[in-house]
């Protein structure tokens, strides 16, 4: 179906057949109309042979009537060109048709012409009118006499002459020619007879009906089949319009560039001015032969169809196209008003926003109150007193507004600093100017943390920097050392061991950073399983026991019997105990306790580290469990500053809290659970 929609053959077949299945629908429909409204479908068509009689003797009765108009009524005929040819049509030889018209006197007034058996009569009575001419002498006096009574005369009568005799005064006589009607009831019996010629008009009228009458039930069967083959003839021309063989998409011709009502507008004309041509040529006098009729009438249909063809699949390209809508005279105007209205309104709106509060306000209370006046002309006080009411409330609201909307352009333009006011407010613009000072604060907040943020940021970059750079500067001079001195040197062994030491921290600082980014982004496996945590935490002091001891720290671990578990990953808790304790023994004062207690009670479990820093803590706790956060500022002991804010990810990660707390330079870390229900 595809390919045959792009064949300029079958869419040239599909456009000849269509008008004929039209026309034949058309015509069936026609038929079936007639035929039902003339009863055939119950009479056999009785009914329509009688009508097709009467209707034929109704003519030939005017006929009648004109002829005898023309001959006064029957009395003495005179000779007229109209006479020979009314003679021909009321000839009974050739048309079938014989009449006569009596007078109330029943005297014969007209008898056609010819005889023959009588096939179907009527008679009816008939106002025959005809102009009699009469003659009036009348004198005037000067010229308006005469033209008065020329008007009075011509109210009643046709005027159809005037002699005039008159002298130098315009006075004398004047004979006037008038033509009065006369009409006369008379009684015409006109009937339809069957004559030696059998070529009569009547004749092959009915003998047309005779033979169109078997066709009544077919009818039905070629408006059926026409139909059928119209819509189906439609749809595959609809289908095919902008398919041409050998090119993809749809392409349009250049009448789809012309604006779709103007389009239509010119075929509309052109349809218009050819049945124009029509009713002139075939349906208003005898211009043509009844040959010519039926050609000129065929090509008019044509000429018809083609508009409509073009019109229709015009339509259709640009619908399959898209946005048919805009190439129309409409949507043109539409959219330009739209853009008028649009620039309009902006217009308005930047002016009314420009314009001052105060003057807005009152503005529209003026305008208000204008309007309120025709409602209240029979309550002028009740009015008076609104006004008086009101307006003090407007006044001070509005002063109110003008607070709040000075203080929104201030934090807007990012001035921090600015409050309202909000003193003698309307309670609902006291509470909205109290939000806005609550805003302020908020945003100041907000900004100062963001400062510290980005001052924490740099600081972090130089504390990476320097925490990578330290242990990479000895890595490559001890390389270039033994490069110089070579292997065999005496001083080889103790470059080696410091090669070894910088590189495990190198290695160090990159897993702790490996590992902070994941504790932070949770992108870490958490197998939370019910855990003893005094049991964990006595192992980790019994792990740490001779480094403390090293550092000449000494532990106090307080652990109860039969601790409640928890849900943690022990793996997880196990590093955090490891962090902790790390920075104790970096940290931590020497000849000093460490002390680690494990509290319980209902609800939740609870490791606190203590220790005495050896540095001063000049950090909040919020600040110091930031990442590469030392608690020596010279950054000269061992660590990633990563300890505190691993310890923290890990233990938020597995459901439990981390609270830091520094008093002095005592420095104590919680580590708090609930209980496995």
């Amino acid at each position: 179906m595809k390919k045959l929609c792009s064949k300029f053959w079958a869419k040239l077949v599909a456009a000849l057949l269509l008008p004929v299945f039209l026309l034949v629908t058309v015509i069936s429909l026609i038929g079936i109309a007639v035929f039902y409204s003339e009863d055939v479908y119950v009479d056999g068509g009785e009914r329509l042979r009688d009508d097709v009689c009467e209707s034929f003797l109704y003519r030939n009765e005017a006929y009648v009537n004109d002829y005898l108009n023309i001959t006064e009524c029957g009395g003495q005929a005179y000779e007229s060109e109209s006479r020979p040819i009314y003679e021909d049509l009321l000839s009974a030889e050739s048309t079938g048709f014989r009449c006569t018209v009596t007078a109330e006197n029943g005297s014969v007034i007209y008898q056609s012409a010819g005889g023959g058996t009588v096939r179907y009569q009527h008679t009816r009575d008939m106002e025959i009118m005809w102009c009699r001419e009469e003659t009036s002498t009348y004198y005037f006096q000067n010229e308006d006499d005469f033209n008065q009574y020329l008007e009075r005369l011509s109210l009643s009568y046709d005027i159809i002459s005037t002699d005039f005799t008159g002298n130098e005064n315009l006075s004398g006589y004047a004979t006037v020619t008038y033509g009065k009607w006369v009409s006369k009831i008379c009684t015409i019996t006109s009937s339809i007879v069957e004559t030696s010629d059998t070529d009569t008009a009547i004749s092959m009228t009915l003998q047309w009906v005779d033979r169109l009458l078997p066709l009544r039930n077919w009818l039905f069967v070629f408006f059926a089949v026409g139909l059928v083959l119209t819509v189906l003839l439609t749809i595959f021309l609809c289908c095919s319009a902008g398919h041409r063989a050998g090119m993809e998409g749809i392409r349009q011709s250049w009448m789809d560039r012309i604006p779709l009502e103007l389009l239509l507008g010119i075929f509309i004309l052109a349809d218009v001015f050819l049945a124009w041509l029509v009713d002139y040529f075939i349906f208003d006098g005898e211009r043509l032969l009844w040959q010519m009729k039926i050609v000129f009438g065929a090509v008019a249909y044509v000429l018809a169809y083609l508009t409509a063809l073009c019109a229709v699949s015009s339509f259709v390209r640009r619908v399959k196209v898209g946005h048919w809508w805009k190439n129309t005279v409409v949507y043109f105007v539409l959219h330009l008003l739209w853009k008028v209205a649009k620039k309009l309104g902006r217009l308005c709106c930047a002016a009314w926003k420009n314009f001052p509060l105060y003057w807005k306000a009152g503005l529209t209370w003026l305008i208000l109150s204008l309007i309120e006046i025709p409602f209240f002309s029979n309550y002028a006080p009740m009015w008076i007193m609104e006004k008086l009411i009101f307006t003090p409330l407007l006044i001070w609201a509005v002063i109110g507004l003008r607070r709040l909307q000075k203080v929104a352009r201030e934090l807007s333009s990012g001035d921090l600093g600015y409050t309202v006011n909000v003193d003698y407010m309307l309670p609902t613009l006291k509470e909205h100017g109290e939000r806005l000072n609550s805003i302020r604060d908020g945003m100041q907040s907000a900004v100062e943390r963001q400062m510290r943020s980005e001052r924490m940021k740099a600081e972090l970059i130089t504390n990476v920097s320097h925490d990578i750079k330290t242990p990479l500067t000895s890595i490559i001079n001890y390389v270039d050392l033994l490069k110089k001195e070579g292997l065999d040197s005496e001083h080889a062994a103790q470059y080696l061991e410091v090669l070894d030491r910088q590189s495990a921290r190198l290695k160090k600082l990159t897993e702790d950073l490996v590992e902070a980014s994941k504790a932070s982004t949770g992108n870490i496996t958490v197998n939370a399983e019910p855990t003893d945590l005094s049991l964990l935490l006595s192992q980790a002091a019994g792990e740490y026991e001779e480094r403390l001891r090293s550092r000449s720290l000494e532990s106090v671990l307080t652990v109860p019997k039969n601790a409640p578990p928890v849900l943690a990953d022990g793996r997880l808790m196990w590093r955090v105990f490891d962090n902790l304790l790390g920075n104790i023994c970096k940290y931590a004062q020497p000849q000093t306790r460490v002390y680690l207690s494990f509290r319980a009670d209902e609800e939740a479990v609870s490791v606190t580290f203590k220790n005495v820093s050896a540095e001063p803590l000049n950090l909040p706790p919020d600040e110091l469990m930031e990442r590469f956060t030392r608690g020596d500022a010279s950054r000269n002991t061992e660590g990633s500053g990563l300890g505190l804010s691993i310890a923290k990810s890990l233990t938020e990660l597995q459901g439990g809290s981390f609270l830091l707390d520094i008093d002095g330079d005592l420095f104590k870390a919680t580590v708090t659970f609930p209980i496995a229900k």
